[in-house]
């Protein structure tokens, strides 16, 4: 209930009482959409339930009951993308279109903004506080990567290896408290004591706060590369490959090499006709060192239901590739 009590001084952002309608993409089964749908009746909200099997049945639905609140994940907007058309807002009804569950690269936000609607929040939330930040559609414009300032009586810091906090501008750990957090795992004494310390949920993400107090992500500190010493976040190459005009999709990842550390990998979905070296070109021009030593373009990027890139997957699926090579 602390979470929904801090969600009602924020009108705009999810629903604002009788007479809002709230669709959330993301199927019913999963932990988030009950979430929403409690949230719902507790603000005197309507839920729609719809399973759309086609963008165009979901943009028909959204318009035929004035769904004026929508919720969902990155592969859901790139979906609907492919409905927009130019110089108009595919999505003119909607009051505030949600984005949450994964990282929303730069390029998507941009082409949400402009094509489906200018009205843009990304959440930031966690498993153990639920939601912590929400970035408004100025700031979603304007800063890059940014995924808010805290909602009200949640804090959030950006600390080093020691705990210590860290100026404005430095990437280090995320931590967070708020009200109707947990206390600790079950079962997971170890666990628990590396995550909880003092009254702190200390985060497996990377980030930087802004001077004037918003949060921008950089990604989950395992998933951070070091390659010859270098340190690599996977969405600097992801953003960089994003603004080829022919890359639909891209997740960075590494694979383990005994000499060089981690060595960038980025596997690529294509829209048109591109080779290797071209888009490895690209990125040496905007990335420089940090550029991915192999280009994987491959037919889709797996994910799951709630569109998280199922990173396993692209591992093996690299390794084939790479057999298939030699």
């Amino acid at each position: 209930m602390n979470h929904v009590n801090a969600l009602k001084r924020l009108p705009r952002l999810i629903m604002d009482g009788p007479g809002s309608r709230f669709y959330s993409i993301t199927h019913i089964s999963f932990q988030g959409a009950k979430r929403d749908m409690y949230r719902c009746f507790t603000y005197g909200s309507c839920l729609a339930f719809f399973e759309a099997t086609t963008a165009h049945s979901l943009v028909e639905f959204i318009g035929r009951h004035d769904n004026n609140y929508v919720g969902g994940s990155p592969v859901h907007a790139s979906t609907l993308l492919r409905e927009a058309k130019e110089n108009s807002y595919l999505l003119p009804g909607v009051k505030a279109l949600r984005m949450s569950t994964t990282q929303v690269p730069d390029t998507l936000r941009r082409d949400i903004q402009e094509r489906l609607t200018p009205n843009l929040h990304i959440m930031y939330g966690m498993t153990e506080i639920g939601w912590a930040t929400v970035a408004d559609p100025e700031a979603v414009r304007n800063i890059p990567g940014v995924v808010g300032k805290p909602l009200p009586g949640v804090q959030v810091d950006v600390v080093n290896e020691e705990g210590e906090t860290l100026p404005p501008g430095h990437t280090g750990r995320i931590r967070a408290k708020g009200p109707g957090m947990l206390k600790g795992f079950i079962g997971e004494p170890a666990g628990t004591a590396e995550a909880f310390k003092g009254d702190w949920f200390y985060s497996g993400d990377l980030g930087e706060l802004t001077a004037d107090g918003q949060l921008i992500h950089h990604g989950r500190a395992d998933d951070m590369m070091i390659f010859d010493g270098i340190n690599i976040y996977p969405v600097e190459i992801e953003n960089a490959l994003l603004h080829h005009p022919a890359v639909a999709e891209v997740s960075a990842f590494s694979i383990r090499s005994v000499e060089r550390g981690d060595i960038p990998v980025a596997a690529v979905e294509i829209k048109s006709k591109v080779s290797e070296d071209e888009l490895r070109s690209h990125c040496r021009s905007w990335l420089g060192a940090h550029t991915p030593r192999r280009l994987m373009i491959v037919p889709k990027i797996p994910r799951n239901d709630v569109g998280k890139i199922l990173k396993n997957e692209l591992v093996s699926l690299f390794h084939r590739w790479i057999n298939q090579r030699r």
